[in-house]
């Protein structure tokens, strides 16, 4: 599914690009920090709790009620 895959790739690109959370794996296993020197702070997990709110907004707004009714046999009493 190309729409999945293009999400996918999307939160990659936003987790490598955390620039106040984000950490640098070096060749010993120790994580570093990111030079955050000439770049725009970025926190990629508020950035994704953002996203997911205007998507949770946007899908209430045009989400259908489905109402269950089951059918029944009527019995005469």
């Amino acid at each position: 599914d190309e729409t999945l895959k293009k999400d996918v790739y999307e939160v990659l690109e936003l987790m490598f690009s955390d620039t106040i959370k984000g950490r640098l794996s070096r060749s010993d296993g120790a994580y570093t920090r990111i030079d955050k020197r000439g770049r725009i702070p970025l926190n990629a997990q508020e950035e994704l709790c953002k996203r997911a709110l205007i998507r949770s907004s946007s899908y209430k707004e045009t989400e259908k009620e489905i109402v269950f009714r089951p059918k029944v046999k009527e019995f005469d009493i």
